[in-house]
């Protein structure tokens, strides 16, 4: 999971020409809907990922 929330930034990597303030800042990042719908994207899956193992664990254990 953390090498995969490390690697997101190289996925969605700004670039200058389109969208909010400089293309190497953490604004362009954020603003840009061509950026930041993956990248939220990417963080709900894993957020979803994350629960779901959470809540299978918990139940493997329990039985």
């Amino acid at each position: 999971m953390f090498l995969i929330a490390l690697s997101l930034p190289g996925w969605i990597q700004a670039h200058p020409g389109h969208g909010v303030d400089e293309g190497w800042s953490i604004l362009h990042y954020t603003f840009s809907a061509e950026h930041a719908i993956p990248l939220v994207l990417g963080l709900v899956a894993g957020v979803i990922l994350w629960t779901r193992v959470k809540v299978i664990k918990k139940i493997k254990k329990d039985i």
